[in-house]
C-alpha cells in the first residue's frame, strides 16, 4: 500500500469511528480498533531501515495502545485498559530515554510535574478506589511527555518534533478522558478524546517512517 493512500485510509477510518461514536453506532468498537491497526501499519510498512530498534519499540508501545483500545470498550474493564496504556507509556518512556543518550535538563521537568500534580489534585475527590492507579498513570505520562520534550530540545529534527507534539496530544487526550469520566461527562468528549489520541499515536508512528516517505 502506498504511503499517501494509507494516510488517507487512516483519516477516513478515524472519521467514521468518531462519527459512529457520536451517533452511538454498534460499529464503533470495530472502527476504533481498525483505525489503530491502520496506524500501526505505518512503522510496519514504511520504517527507516537504519533505525529498526526504535521502530520495534514504537510498534510494541502501539500494540499495547491497541490492547487498551479494545479493553476500554467495556467500561467495567477500565482498570485493565489503564494498565495496558500504562505499559505503552513505559515503553515510550524507555524509547525516548534511550534515544536521548542521557542528555537531560531536569529544570524542564518542573512544569510537567506541576501540570500533572495540579490536575491530579483536581481529580482526586472523584477517584474513589483507583486513587493510586491514577496517580501512577499520571506520573508516567508526565514523565513520557517530559522525555519527549527533552528529546526534541536536544536534537531538533522533524521526527523528534513529531514525538514531542504526539506526547502533548496524548497528555491532552488523557486529560479530557479523565475529566469526562471522573468529573462530568460532556457532549462531543469522544470527538476530542479520539482525535487527540489518534493524532498522538499517528505522530509516534510517523516518527519511525523514513524521511522521503513523509508528507
Amino acid at each position: 500500500m502506498k504511503f499517501k493512500i494509507l494516510i488517507t485510509v487512516i483519516c477516513f477510518s478515524a472519521a467514521l469511528a468518531i462519527y459512529s461514536e457520536l451517533i452511538g453506532s454498534g460499529h464503533f468498537g470495530y472502527l476504533k480498533a481498525l483505525t489503530t491497526i491502520l496506524i500501526i501499519q505505518l512503522p510496519i510498512l514504511f520504517f527507516d531501515k537504519e533505525d529498526k530498534q526504535f521502530r520495534n519499540l514504537i510498534i510494541t508501545g502501539l500494540l499495547f495502545c491497541l490492547c487498551g483500545d479494545i479493553i476500554l470498550l467495556n467500561p467495567k474493564m477500565f482498570i485493565y485498559g489503564l494498565i495496558a496504556f500504562l505499559i505503552a507509556h513505559l515503553i515510550f518512556c524507555y524509547t525516548f530515554y534511550q534515544r536521548n543518550q542521557n542528555r537531560f535538563s531536569f529544570i524542564y521537568l518542573i512544569p510537567f510535574v506541576l501540570i500533572g500534580a495540579t490536575y491530579y489534585w483536581f481529580l482526586l475527590p472523584n477517584l474513589g478506589s483507583i486513587t493510586i492507579p491514577v496517580a501512577v498513570y499520571i506520573s508516567v505520562i508526565v514523565l513520557m511527555s517530559w522525555l519527549a520534550a527533552e528529546l526534541y530540545r536536544t536534537e531538533k529534527s522533524s521526527r523528534h518534533f513529531a514525538i514531542f507534539i504526539g506526547a502533548i496530544l496524548f497528555l491532552v487526550s488523557d486529560s479530557i478522558l479523565a475529566f469526562n469520566k471522573f468529573v462530568t461527562p460532556f457532549d462531543y468528549s469522544g470527538l476530542l478524546i479520539l482525535s487527540t489520541y489518534w493524532g498522538a499515536i499517528g505522530l509516534f508512528a510517523l516518527s519511525t517512517v523514513r524521511e522521503n516517505k513523509k508528507v
